[in-house]
């Protein structure tokens, strides 16, 4: 492609920065294949752009280049790019369609993060470098790796991608069966992921990296594996629908605000007390070791919180809309507990669900209830 300035003819070689921002009428481009280098938020805000015809010449593309294109709903990359850069498709809300082709060798961070209607993701056999937040808050179901990547894979048809060389989960989805070889979750595998309800998390793993499960907003259970030794901060942050959770004795150390914004009540499992860093809400509930109570009331963070002595039998308590439902004393010694309903403020208690009124309440145990 030429263009004419000052009766002379020039190449098309380059889409400068900005050249197309904010052009909110523009509603298809074909980028020809003498343009190599498409620059940095080059058709950024274009929200009206549905269809990019891009050339087999274009070799680099800008951080942000299609950012906000929401009326994209699918993109053919060219074979001779090899980098997807920050942010180069971020919010195009309506992407559903993403062929990487034969020479995209790396997708950074947040490259398409927020693509709201992205369900599928096929990862090809010469991508090497996926960052962990690439594609955040994308609703995916299905997760697949090509056979020959000698990098990532999806082991067992697990529907997530797994870092080959340490065996780290780096990016998962609502339909992910974690498999038995996996030995940790990565930094941001699981962020925004909406669909997930529950995820069953094998004995190998031993980490939990940050953010890992941040606003899963729909997570209700999750069974931590007992050779669990790490937490990372914010893993389970504003997972709202988590309202207890069990920490299993192995774990030594718990991250800023893991559960923040979601458990009511923590159980630990151990006698001493993790290394911690503030990383549950100010009104957390913690259940300890029966006798191990002064350990935790003595040191930072645990004397913040809570700290009730564990029966030789466990109470669950189910929480309904409009309040929450929690354990605010107990003596371990006669496995006596006292409950208390609170209200959000929108509704009132009026009863439990076997009848009775009293609220607080104590109960005295004989077996798990």
């Amino acid at each position: 492609a030429t263009i004419m300035y000052e009766r002379k003819n020039y190449t098309v070689t380059a889409i400068k920065k900005e050249a197309f921002m904010e052009c909110t009428a523009l509603r298809s481009v074909t980028i020809p294949n003498t343009v190599t280098t498409i620059e940095e938020s080059a058709f950024q805000n274009c929200y009206a752009l549905a269809s990019v015809d891009m050339g087999e010449g274009v070799t680099t593309m800008g951080e942000r280049a299609f950012r906000y294109c929401y009326a994209l709903t699918s993109i053919e990359l060219p074979n001779n790019l090899t980098s997807i850069p920050e942010y180069a498709f971020y919010e195009c809300s309506n992407l559903n369609s993403i062929d990487f082709g034969d020479g995209v060798e790396s997708i950074d961070y947040c490259a398409f993060a927020y693509c709201y209607s992205l369900n599928t993701l096929v990862i090809p056999a010469q991508i090497t470098y996926i960052d962990s937040y690439g594609f955040m808050w994308c609703p995916l179901t299905s997760i697949e790796v090509e056979t020959g990547n000698r990098v990532y894979d999806s082991r067992n048809n697990c529907n997530a991608i797994v870092h080959k060389e340490d065996n780290t989960l780096i990016l998962g989805c609502q339909n992910t069966i974690i498999p038995a070889t996996v030995t940790a979750i990565g930094e941001g595998a699981f962020y925004g992921c909406t669909g997930l309800t529950s995820i069953d998390i094998p004995n190998s793993v031993t980490t939990i990296g940050s953010s890992a499960f941040k606003y899963c907003y729909a997570l209700t259970s999750i069974e931590l594996p007992n050779n669990l030794t790490g937490i990372g901060y914010e893993a389970f942050y504003y997972c709202e629908s988590l309202t207890s959770i069990d920490i299993p004795a192995s774990v030594t150390y718990i991250g800023w605000a893991a559960f923040d914004g979601a458990c009511h009540t923590i159980t630990m499992n151990s006698a001493t007390p993790p290394s911690a860093d503030n990383p549950f809400r100010g009104d957390a509930t913690i259940i300890v070791p029966c006798g191990a109570e002064d350990a935790y009331r003595d040191v930072y963070p645990w004397y913040n919180h809570t700290i009730l002595g564990s029966s030789a039998y466990k109470l669950d308590l189910a929480s309904t809309e409009g309040g929450v439902a929690r354990i605010t004393g107990s003596d371990c010694s006669t496995n006596t507990y006292t409950i208390e309903a609170v209200s959000d403020g929108r509704l009132s208690f009026v009863r439990w669900s076997d009848g009775n009124t009293d609220n607080p309440r104590t109960l005295t145990l004989s077996a798990d209830k």
